[in-house]
């Protein structure tokens, strides 16, 4: 079995910010990866995903930001992203987040050999992806 160890945005595109507290409030996103029948369990895999909030979820949190006498947010993309950069992770737990994987970088271990062969696992209950 392997674990999720940590988690960060993409940043300046070579340094990114370490989330890796606030990625585990999502509840969509698995923290163990499970071998199953003929599958292989990398020893270490990058894997990239994208961290968003639905439409509705997104006008819900606003009301709710309303009620409370905060103001709403401008839009679903940078509530998502000032959310997962929360130096508070319990903030972080109650946004409405939810996370698609969607791409292998560096891996050990294992090998795809082409962008399905990555995503069909993902798309197969062992992670949340676009499919």
């Amino acid at each position: 079995m392997a674990f999720f160890v940590r988690g960060a945005t993409r940043g300046d595109g070579v340094t990114g910010e370490d989330v890796t507290q606030n990625l585990k409030t999502i509840s969509s996103l698995p923290l163990k990866m499970r071998a199953g029948k003929g599958k292989a369990i990398p020893s270490f895999i990058e894997i990239r995903g994208e961290v968003y909030i639905e439409t509705e979820s997104f006008r819900k949190l606003n009301i709710r930001r309303i009620e409370e006498g905060e103001e709403p947010f401008a839009n679903p993309r940078n509530a998502a992203a000032g959310s997962l950069r929360q130096l508070d992770s319990r903030i972080t737990a109650h946004r409405p987040l939810s996370i698609f994987l969607y791409q292998a970088g560096t891996s050990r271990g294992v090998t795809f050999g082409s962008h399905w062969k990555f995503y069909k696992p993902c798309s197969n209950g062992d992670f949340p992806s676009t499919h």
